[in-house]
């Protein structure tokens, strides 16, 4: 949106602040945009362990928001630019680690509250059992509490931990701990200590402020101006309000900004003018971050010779969604299938087809894959008695990978049998691979057995490849920053890292992208943090071209499903019960809206989710048809188009003034937001967050419906466009999901 560019421009003049943050207001009271620029320019000169050191030694003053700060430099370097610490930057300076056990992790997408409640705690507690220890809490949407550590002594002051928990586990009194249920049983687990620095010297940590001052002290050698005597001397609220009178005589900010006020410690918010909002109707605008840039996409993956389980769910429509983001912020993407048809597995499936199978069986039943996955079973079962299965398996992949022609022949059929069943989700659920890979089905890693000859040479002319201690061979990193990357086993064959570096060889080579991003799961997050090392040292990308987005797993009664014990759920027997229970929610019988309307019901519950979180697998709550759900916004589209259908109006007009009323004016607001909230999830590769904007969009919309007369109301024509441009908004939000929106319902 124009306007936002426009008030980023007048604060940067204002403030001097190159970087200014402009975000949504989590209140519509406060207006439509919030920044906290004022802080940052008051933090600019500042050093983010002073600032805690400062903060501790007045922690048992009341008035918390006095001492409010909102990011945080650690030095200034030597081309004079700041450092921040602030989000993933933040996490990283702390020590994130991927995995925490006992208690809700810290996300990614919520580090920015720690430096907040740090410096401007809601509750301040004191624990019982410890001398000087407190705890630090801020609620976030009121569900759940972040909560920070800290140990208060004389010379020096320890932040011991900080974590997530529940809000109704908040004692807001003396406590002993902070609680939270964990298999019915209270329990609280620290992570990391916040001061804790992800590296220093092949990756040492630390854990207490003096610790840290010695890496700083070290650090101060390489940087100028390297500040370690600042204090919050200036109110933060007082400064706002200087930038506040410099932006009121902004003569073009006036032209649409109707009001500007600073709130809290020292945030600045801006109202935008009613008209110049009305005048934003309809308008799909998104900017085109991605002009001229390809974007190579690479999801679902499935493997051959397994049955699609409710687990690919994940991969598949959120890789699906994450392209369509990237496409509608202005790339050219191309959208591949990297298919699990290679590898050790394959020797087993062979080795089990050899021994208890009967290929013309497994060609004649109307389940071939489900025949596979009990031999499979078998395999795994079996080879718990007899150690030399598995040596066997290996055997028959070395076979494979040979060309042996019997070898090769079982494989092809199992890959030909397998895809009778992939083509039936693929158009159930309507998703679409480029044609140039392998005409739409995806390159699988068998398509790069002949390309890795290549990246292996590459590897020993740049003196990469070493001999492991058992014969293998190796990538091992400088000052090991990561594990070793094993690239080819003992008996010299091939694995996932030998086929994914000869894949983006060939993509770096044929197509040249400026982005890769790899929907996989999260348990894949370290391998391919050493893959795309290996990348970067070889010099085919440069860091942030290769994306990992992770996403969690479906969980059975808590636990992983797994294929080789023989616990998972088929896909396809999901999303026909969805299907079905659809259409048991309508009166007259129709296959197309139930497909419609159950399809959308299971990707949606899927979408909904932050990627990196896990779901507990639930037909009632994926199929739920109410609430905040797929089927909810289709029947508030319905809605929309219902009226107007109903309409008599046939060229709608914006009225030039208008006053709005308390649910126009919410409905409005949140329209115009449409753009900017796709570029958003684009950017953070979060399909959950236009799930959100569409939920809360469709709330309000039912909301200002419930609450006025629409067709032959007052102000009829204006009502009417707030409903035709919500249906328009809706419908294109929804189709970036990959959901249908019916008109009727």
């Amino acid at each position: 949106m124009q306007i936002k560019s426009q008030i980023i421009k007048a604060l940067k003049e204002a403030t001097g602040v190159e970087d200014v943050s402009l975000d949504f207001t989590s209140n519509e009271s406060f207006g439509d945009y919030t920044t906290n620029v004022a802080m940052k320019a008051l933090a600019q000169n500042g050093n983010f362990l002073e600032n805690i050191e400062w903060f501790l030694k007045t922690i048992k003053k009341t008035n918390y928001s006095k001492y409010y700060d909102g990011e945080f430099p650690v030095g200034r370097l030597k081309d004079g630019t700041f450092t921040y610490l602030r989000g993933s930057t933040f996490a990283k300076i702390r020590g994130f680690r991927e995995k925490f056990e006992g208690h809700p992790e810290i996300t990614k997408e919520y580090f920015w509250m720690l430096p907040y409640v740090l410096y401007d705690p809601e509750h301040f507690i004191k624990v019982k059992k410890y001398k000087n220890r407190y705890l630090l809490v801020g609620h976030l949407r009121k569900q759940f509490a972040v909560v920070i550590e800290v140990d208060i002594e004389k010379t020096k002051n320890y932040i011991v931990s900080a974590f997530m928990v529940k809000d109704r586990y908040i004692k807001k009194r003396e406590v002993d701990c902070i609680e939270h249920k964990k298999n019915g049983t209270p329990a609280r687990t620290a992570i990391p200590s916040i001061l804790a620095l992800d590296k220093l010297d092949g990756g040492s940590r630390f854990s207490t402020l003096q610790d840290t001052y010695n890496f700083y002290n070290k650090l101060k050698e390489e940087c100028q101006d390297f500040s370690l005597d600042y204090e919050i001397k200036v109110n933060p609220r007082e400064y706002a309000e200087e930038i506040k009178n410099k932006l009121l005589k902004n003569k073009d900010l006036n032209k649409f900004v109707e009001k500007i006020e600073v709130a809290g410690p020292g945030f600045i918010n801006f109202y935008i003018k009613s008209d110049v909002l009305i005048g934003s109707l309809n308008n799909f605008d998104i900017p085109n971050i991605g002009k001229e840039k390809l974007a190579i996409v690479e999801y679902s993956s499935p493997n051959i010779a397994k049955p699609f389980g409710v687990g690919h769910l994940r991969s598949t429509v959120i890789g699906d969604v994450v392209a369509n983001l990237m496409e509608a912020v202005g790339y050219k993407v191309m959208r591949d299938n990297h298919l699990g048809d290679w590898g050790t597995q394959f020797g087993k499936v062979i080795c089990a087809i050899k021994k208890w199978g009967d290929i013309e069986k497994i060609e004649k039943s109307v389940n071939p894959v489900g025949e596979l996955v009990e031999l499979y079973v078998k395999f795994h079962e079996e080879s718990e008695k007899d150690n030399t299965l598995e040596d066997e398996a290996r055997n028959w992949f070395k076979r494979l990978e040979d060309g042996e022609v019997e070898a090769r022949k079982i494989w092809q059929k199992c890959v030909d049998w397998s895809w009778v069943e992939f083509d039936k989700i693929y158009e159930l659920l309507n998703i679409k691979f480029d044609k140039a890979f392998n005409g739409g089905k995806g390159l699988g890693e068998s398509f790069f057995e002949s390309r890795m000859a290549g990246v292996i040479k590459e590897l020993e002319d740049n003196k990469l490849l070493k001999i492991g201690e058992d014969g293998a061979r190796l990538v091992f990193f400088k000052n090991n920053k990561y594990p070793p990357l094993m690239i080819l086993k003992k008996d010299g064959s091939t694995l996932y890292s030998t086929r994914d570096l000869a894949t983006d060889k060939y993509r770096l080579e044929k197509y040249n992208p400026d982005i890769v991003i790899n929907e996989v799961g999260n348990e894949q997050s370290l391998y391919f943090k050493q893959l795309y090392e290996v990348e970067k040292i070889l010099g085919w990308y440069k860091e942030g071209q290769r994306v990992h987005v992770g996403h969690g797993l479906f969980l059975m009664d808590g636990k992983k499903m797994s294929t080789r014990a023989g616990k998972t759920v088929k896909l396809e027997e999901v999303l026909n019960e969805a299907i079905e229970k659809a259409n048991t929610l309508s009166k007259t019988k129709n296959d197309k809206l139930a497909k419609q309307v159950g399809i959308g019901a299971v990707k949606y519950f899927d979408l909904s989710h932050q990627p990196q979180s896990s779901i507990s697998f639930n037909f009632e709550k994926m199929l739920s048809m109410e609430g905040n759900s797929g089927p909810y916004l289709q029947y508030t589209v319905a809605r929309c188009s219902s009226i107007m259908t109903k309409s008599q109006i046939i060229n709608l007009q914006s009225p030039k003034s208008y006053q709005l009323n308390t649910e126009e004016q919410s409905l409005l607001h949140k329209l115009a937001q449409y753009s900017e909230i796709v570029v958003m999830a684009a950017k953070n590769y979060s399909p959950n967050i236009l799930c959100t904007y569409l939920y809360e969009l469709a709330q309000k919309f039912n909301s200002f419906y419930n609450a006025h007369k629409i067709i032959g109301g007052e102000n009829e024509e204006f009502k009417l466009q707030l409903t035709k441009s919500t249906g328009l908004t809706l419908k294109a939000g929804l189709k970036l999901l990959g959901i249908e929106a019916p008109d009727r319902m």
